[in-house]
């Protein structure tokens, strides 16, 4: 099984993504989640895509909030939370409240994803003494490790560096076969799929420069998405399949950007002084 490697936590975005090898792609959410230090340390907003109305949804001076991600019926959020050393998995309503606490280990557990149409959370810790990937249910807080699983629908992305360099490979979960999608020079990572499962988006960094490209997973097309002489980074796509979010600090800090599917009409969502990363929605 080839090494997982994850890069804590907000300027990378997770490494990992899953899609059911049948999905349709949903509405566009009518709400954006991030997280940003504007008030002292790292929290979870939410800010509307119609009017830019902010809404701050969480308020623990004594922890960072990271990786905010919606339940796929939205009613819900997951999001990890870093405690000194400690990082655990939590989730709340979609207004913020009824906060609990998923994991409880005095280690590494980080969320990856809320797969479309999957009642289980996809998580990574280190719990067994390496990185390993694990089935969360958000309603028992049972874990189960994704590799004693007797059967799975879907895929994985993940980004792995047991080459020397980090690229991005595909496992097959019924078959536990593993492809690598890019085995190119540099370091490629924060793979994320398109809701139809056709597009990789992916990041590829040489030296200080990291830009966004996507792939076409049936023609092997690359497109380089940004061209941006600094970090473009943690993209992710809209539930339609048709926007990407993504973090840069373009203009001086890290603001949340967005873009059409074919890299034009770039905009600055945010624009606010304090760091604001981990885009979902």
């Amino acid at each position: 099984m080839p090494h997982f490697y994850l890069i804590l936590i907000l300027f990378v975005g997770s490494l990992f993504t899953t899609y059911a090898q049948e999905t349709t792609p949903e509405p566009e959410q009518a709400e954006m989640l991030f997280v940003s230090d504007r008030d002292g340390n790292y929290e979870i907003y939410s800010m509307s895509r119609a009017d830019g109305a902010l809404h701050r949804l969480t308020e623990t001076p004594d922890r960072d909030e990271f990786i905010p991600i919606w339940s796929p019926d939205e009613s819900q959020i997951a999001f990890s939370a870093v405690q000194g050393n400690n990082s655990d998995v939590y989730v709340m309503n979609a207004d913020g409240s009824d906060v609990r606490q998923l994991t409880d280990y005095e280690g590494f557990d980080e969320l990856l994803d809320w797969p479309p149409k999957s009642e289980s959370i996809l998580i990574v810790s280190d719990r067994e003494g390496e990185e390993m990937l694990y089935l969360l249910n958000p309603e028992t807080g049972d874990l189960v490790n994704l590799f004693e699983v007797e059967s799975s629908e879907g895929q994985i992305v993940f980004t792995s560096d047991d080459a020397g360099n980090a690229d991005i490979f595909r496992l097959d979960l019924p078959t536990g076969e593993v492809e690598n999608l890019t085995d190119a020079p540099g370091n490629q990572g924060s793979p994320s799929l398109s809701p139809d499962g056709k597009f990789l988006l992916y990041v590829m960094s040489r030296g200080r420069n990291t830009d966004i490209y996507r792939l076409d997973l049936e023609t092997t097309e690359i497109t380089q998405l940004t061209d941006s002489p600094t970090f473009d980074h943690a993209p992710t796509w809209s539930a339609d399949g048709l926007h990407i979010l993504f973090m840069s600090d373009r203009d001086g800090n890290n603001e949340i950007y967005s873009m059409n599917a074919d890299g034009s009409d770039q905009r600055n969502l945010t624009n606010h002084p304090a760091n604001d990363g981990s885009p979902d929605g």
